[in-house]
């Protein structure tokens, strides 16, 4: 059980966390420094606040629990992901400051016009709404089984710490807090592994041991099926579209790139993520085996939960020395802070940029954009807070937080590719192509409850199993071909950008 110390722990965390949010709320002056940090963040800095904000609760949690339950085949998506931050550093991010916007979303407005920024603003506004909200619905469970807390509770207080510190201090406060929060969960997962490891008799050879026998670090699976996620082509292939639109078109992940110096540290920035998010993915994927052979072997006096996604929470809470259990929750609590600070900014930003500035208050001065930036992220706290508490608990909170960000992001991915690659589409068919998107993968993502709502219950189509990884894929190539079909008519293809200084490319 969790201590007076573990308690002190906790709260000390939470309060540094904040003070570092009012230190650089010091230091806004527009909605540039807010949203951008003023262009003056180092490209490290950056890219590590990538990798805390992509770990979310859903990493912290859910891995172990997949791991737990099954083995080591999740990180073959993994695999795809770190492939495609390699590739965006040299598709998007460098047209993304030849640009010089504050959203990736101007990029198309550049391109295509108005019509296409906005649907593709609001598009990005509903993903990360369902996306945040399910990150923070993952640390809420853990919370719950850790402090013996309700979920609605757990949530509230983590979003208010959140909202306070990125009310101040805006990207620089989420940025270095990021930094912070993410050495914190890391050490928190190394602890853990530390200790299971000790727990478990002959140790090292007595965990290899059990985990060869019951195949828990099988990591590929080169069978295909269109309704397995964890196999070699579902992994790489939708790993790498589903990446690629996450980090390349999201503006929660892209936002972090566009506060870098020039071009160059900004496409440092992704790859440095890229080379840490496998470390970060094996840890908590050894986390999860080491927790199976741990009570595979050990008599533990407390009962075991019927659902895997406890398991790791129960562990904190009955198999870690008193303050050290503090700390991995304090892991835990950065984990879901760093996830819903960087979505208050990208929702804040993306709000007052491409929908406020343009048609509510066009001339306004700084002064009352930085307000309103400020209020914005108030509201958008709200939201997700109010959301998370809504949504429905699930077993496999890891697979149920990713597809729902699938549902959206092909239809961003397929814009995009169309806009930096061809001279095709226009405010009309990417509308459309963006629409059919989304409706046929909500259609796909909930097939079997709307048909049989119909009377449905038999034929190809109520047979049809696709998994979540495939939605991606399948809604990037929609969105692109349809879009494809209109000519592009209200910018050239060719556009001449604003100049801003450039450092040297990555190479």
């Amino acid at each position: 059980m969790l201590t007076t110390l573990d308690g002190l722990v906790i709260g000390s965390y939470i309060l540094l966390i904040m003070a570092v949010g009012s230190w650089f709320g010091r230091r806004q002056a527009d909605t540039r420094d807010y949203f951008l940090g003023g262009r003056s963040v180092p490209w490290w800095a950056a890219g590590l606040s990538v990798i805390a904000t992509e770990t979310s609760a859903l990493t912290f949690i859910g891995v172990p629990a997949v791991a737990y339950a099954s083995d080591w085949q999740y990180i073959q998506l993994v695999t795809g992901s770190v492939l495609a931050r390699f590739l965006l550093a040299f598709v998007l991010i460098n047209v993304f400051y030849r640009a010089d916007v504050f959203t990736p979303y101007g990029y198309l407005l550049k391109r295509f016009g108005p019509g296409t920024k906005n649907a593709a603003a609001v598009v990005f506004i509903f993903g990360r709404i369902f996306a945040s909200s399910f990150r923070l619905l993952g640390f809420a469970i853990a919370i719950k089984v850790v402090l013996s807390v309700p979920l609605s509770t757990a949530i509230l207080i983590t979003g208010i710490a959140a909202i306070i510190y990125t009310f101040l201090g805006g990207i620089r406060a989420v940025i270095w807090t990021d930094v912070v929060q993410g050495a914190t969960f890391m050490l928190g997962g190394g602890l853990s592994i530390y200790f299971l490891l000790r727990g478990i008799p002959g140790g090292w050879e007595g965990f290899l041991s059990v985990a060869r026998e019951h195949g828990k670090l099988t990591a590929l699976d080169l069978g295909f099926r269109w309704d397995d996620p964890y196999n070699i082509v579902s992994g790489l292939v939708g790993g790498l579209f589903l990446t690629m639109a996450t980090h390349g078109t999201d503006h929660d992940m892209v936002q972090r790139m566009l506060t870098c110096r020039n071009s160059g540290e900004g496409q440092r920035s992704i790859v440095l993520s890229g080379i840490l998010v496998l470390p970060v993915v094996v840890t908590f994927l050894l986390v999860g085996s080491l927790l199976f052979a741990y009570y595979k072997l050990v008599q533990v006096p407390y009962e075991l939960p019927s659902q895997y996604k406890y398991i790791f929470p129960t562990f904190i809470l009955h198999g870690l020395p008193a303050g050290l259990s503090g700390f991995v929750v304090a892991g835990l609590v950065a984990a879901a802070m760093s996830s819903l600070d960087s979505a208050l900014s990208a929702l804040a930003s993306t709000s007052v940029v491409d929908l406020y500035r343009p048609y509510i208050r066009r001339d306004a001065p700084e002064s009352h954009y930085l307000k309103v930036s400020r209020i914005l992220t108030v509201l958008w706290g709200a939201v997700l807070v109010g959301v998370a508490m809504s949504v429905g608990a699930t077993e496999d909170i890891l697979a149920a937080g990713l597809g729902v960000m699938t549902l959206f992001y092909g239809s961003l991915l397929g814009v995009f590719l169309l806009a930096r690659f061809t001279r095709r589409g226009n405010t009309i068919t990417n509308g459309i192509g963006m629409a059919l998107s989304v409706l046929l993968l909500t259609f796909l993502n909930h097939k079997t409850a709307i048909l049989e709502a119909l009377g449905t219950t038999r034929g190809w189509l109520y047979e049809l199993d696709i998994a979540w990884p495939w939605f991606t894929v399948i809604g990037t190539a929609l969105t692109f071909c349809v879009g494809a079909l209109g000519r592009r008519k209200q910018v050239p293809f060719r556009v001449e950008f604003r100049p801003v200084q450039e450092g040297p490319a990555l190479r």
